[in-house]
């Protein structure tokens, strides 16, 4: 079973949510019903700043917790998260673990009139999501099936490594 206890951590996925504040109402929008989507096939937890950050708490600690806790970092996209310092530490932090382990660690949303080839450099050669607002479930979908997919493959890599170190 995917959720049983490894290496210290209680099995279940934690997902990160990297946005831009300028794209809250957007996320929030389609986020429960990603959330539901992927809950269904593989119970995991999903880490957003404003669901998890409470009133006196040093948000960046909090933030840099939520990203080191995270199994992976779904990169919502956007013109304005790429001008966004915050949204750049998030997913490179997570991107510099997925160099080192080969196994999937950012996910990327497009979710405006971005270009793939706009992205970072680090992310134009990964397959991107784009979100489209006409086709919005099977945007979730999509996005729902590939953290399923790629959440699988690091438990399993997970998996055989604590049983390799036994």
């Amino acid at each position: 079973m995917p959720w049983q206890k490894i290496g210290g951590k209680d099995g279940i996925p934690n997902i990160f949510i990297s946005y831009s504040s300028e794209d809250l109402k957007y996320v929030e929008e389609i986020l429960n019903t990603l959330r539901d989507r992927v809950n269904i096939k593989l119970p995991s937890t999903f880490w957003m700043d404003k669901w998890k950050i409470r009133h006196g708490s040093v948000i960046v600690q909090e933030v840099s917790k939520g990203v080191n806790e995270a199994d992976l970092v779904v990169l919502f996209a956007s013109q304005n998260s790429l001008k966004s310092g915050w949204v750049k530490n998030e997913w490179m932090k997570k991107y510099k673990e997925e160099i080192e382990t080969d196994s999937v660690k950012v996910i990327t949303a497009i979710i405006d009139d971005l270009n793939q080839s706009n992205l970072p450099s680090e992310l134009t050669g990964k397959l991107a999501i784009t979100m489209s607002e006409y086709e919005k479930s099977a945007s979730i979908d999509q996005l729902a099936e590939s953290i399923c997919y790629h959440l699988s493959n690091s438990l399993e890599m997970d998996a055989k490594k604590n049983r390799e170190n036994k």
